[in-house]
């Protein structure tokens, strides 16, 4: 950081109060001549011509900026007739204001022999208010024999002094500074203003010592999210390292997932990470979706594969992404999480997503239909013998959960090779809850808008029942409010399956509940899905 002097340009105002007093054009006491042997050569104006006036307006534009009271009287007191006179006032009057006096400052008295109005006296004075070495320099230029050469010579010596401290003082600081940050940026920001400085060495083997570190941290943070992630993370790595010391693996990893995502045939288990769901492959197919009074029935076209997880979130795949646990009731590694919202498993997809670099997500209602159906007509998800299938009962006593959800994957899975998909925790699925499907997606996609849209297409929502409330009491009839959101809001989601907690008819293939997304409960969980191509 260069050392700068007390006002800009002060040399140059020095230097220009020198021409000026030599030329005689400050004041009449400074027409006197200038000794011989410190006169400099040069062409002196009389006083008023023009060049007399450029003196005087390049010293106003050097001094203009200063902030010491002190030069503006010293102006004002040399050159009483100067075009800038007035100007030079205002700012002196500015000073006195603000509480500043000529006299204030870091400046010294000037010594009693520099009383007189001779041009070397005249020079002395700016200078010792100045008091920087450039300033005595240019005196002990023009006057090295003069009566006060002694004291500038030995105010020389203490202002060089001055500046070299204070340089090396700057200069420590900014060491200082980069051996605090510990970082390759802080030694490359001192080596910038001192290339040749006193640490420059010291800061170069820093510098490199730290960007090796950070370069073999980054390499393996990548590797890292490679080695547990998918194609994305480990395409990610290999860009950034395409010889790095994990090149040959990623390569491998490369290729095993890229034949692992090829061979998707339906039935198939798939595990992106250790703590990941296993998910299985689910074909393409149309169904009918609806029965009763989750109406109508339509025909809904699932025209890609996709997978969805075999089992209910667990308790230890949660904890693994998320670092909680929500859970209310049971507390082992493999029960399903519960005390989940519908936000809490979008959070929890969007950082799996995050980690594996697939892109996982809540299924879609008509996606969760078809795959609890699996190619079947069954009254629940896989049969028509419920305690086959699912963990239900504990509102009416009579059920077989005990009065809480279990383990998952102990009961039989249906067609798909899925388990749970009726009883133990309700599941969330992505769609906005609407009474009746007029007007829905018939391509299995989320209905993710109160009028009716969906993530692939916009229909009209046609049925005046959306806004009323569905009855409460038949063996087939969905417990739920059947408020519409309105348009663009979602006031409520959809759960699926039924749970631990669910009488019979609330596990059924076809039963929908819907609550609110910042819903939470014991009984509420979810599965999630990715689609594959």
């Amino acid at each position: 950081m260069p050392i700068r002097p007390p006002f800009p340009s002060s040399i140059r105002l020095l230097q220009l109060l020198a021409i000026a007093i030599a030329a005689g054009s400050l004041s009449v006491a400074c027409a006197q001549t200038v000794p011989q042997q410190a006169s400099p050569a040069a062409t002196v104006p009389a006083p008023g011509t023009d060049r007399s006036a450029q003196i005087d307006d390049e010293l106003w534009d050097t001094i203009k900026d200063a902030e010491r009271a002190k030069v503006f009287e010293e102006y004002i007191k040399q050159y009483p007739n100067g075009r800038n006179v007035g100007q030079a006032e205002k700012r002196l009057a500015g000073f006195r204001k603000s509480g500043q006096s000529p006299a204030s400052g870091p400046s010294v008295a000037a010594p009693a022999s520099a009383a007189g109005n001779d041009p070397e006296t005249a020079l002395w004075r700016v200078v010792f208010q100045s008091d920087n070495a450039a300033g005595y320099e240019l005196f002990l230029k023009y006057y090295p024999n003069g009566k006060y050469a002694l004291h500038a010579t030995s105010r020389l010596k203490i202002a060089r002094e001055n500046a070299k401290w204070q340089a090396e003082s700057v200069e420590t600081g900014a060491w200082q500074a980069a051996e605090n940050a510990q970082t390759a940026d802080a030694y490359a920001a001192y080596l910038d203003s001192y290339p040749q400085g006193r640490y420059a060495a010291l800061a170069r083997v820093q510098r490199d010592k730290l960007a090796a570190s950070a370069a073999a941290s980054e390499e393996g943070r990548l590797w890292q999210a490679a080695e547990n992630g998918g194609i994305a993370q480990v395409d990610a790595y290999l860009a950034s390292y395409p010889k790095g010391r994990h090149a040959s693996a990623a390569e491998s990893r490369r290729e095993r997932l890229k034949k692992e995502e090829a061979d998707m045939s339906p039935g198939r288990l798939i595990r992106d990470c250790p703590a990941c769901p296993e998910m299985v492959v689910i074909p393409p197919g149309i169904f009918q979706m609806g029965e009763d009074d989750a109406k109508p029935v339509h025909t809904v076209s699932i025209g890609r594969p996709f997978a969805m997880a075999k089992t209910e979130v667990t308790q230890s795949q949660w904890r693994a992404v998320m670092a909680t646990d929500p859970s209310k009731l049971a507390r082992c590694d493999n029960c399903p999480v519960e005390g989940v919202n519908w936000n809490d498993a979008k959070a929890y997809v969007a950082k799996l997503s995050r980690m594996t670099g697939k892109l996982y997500r809540l299924p879609s209602e008509a996606e969760w239909e078809y795959a609890c159906r699996a190619g079947g007509r069954h009254e629940y998800c896989g049969s028509d013998a419920l305690d086959s299938v699912a963990w239900h009962g504990a509102l009416i006593g009579s059920g077989n959960s005990g009065g809480r959800p279990h383990p998952v994957g102990q009961k039989q899975a249906n067609a798909f090779g899925l388990h749970d998909m009726s009883g133990n925790v309700a599941e969330w699925v992505e769609d906005c809850y609407h009474a009746r499907y007029n007007g829905g997606p018939v391509d299995g996609s989320a209905w993710i808008t109160s009028e009716g849209g969906s993530a692939t297409i916009q229909a009209q929502a046609t049925d005046a029942g959306a806004k009323g409330k569905a009855k409460v009491g038949s063996a087939k009839t969905p417990v739920a409010q059947a408020s519409a959101p309105d348009k663009d809001e979602c006031k409520n989601r959809v759960l699926r399956g039924g749970s631990w907690l669910s009488w019979p008819q609330h596990t059924r293939s076809v039963y929908r509940l819907s609550l609110p997304p910042e819903s939470s409960g014991s009984s509420y969980g979810f599965r999630p899905v990715w689609s594959l191509r």
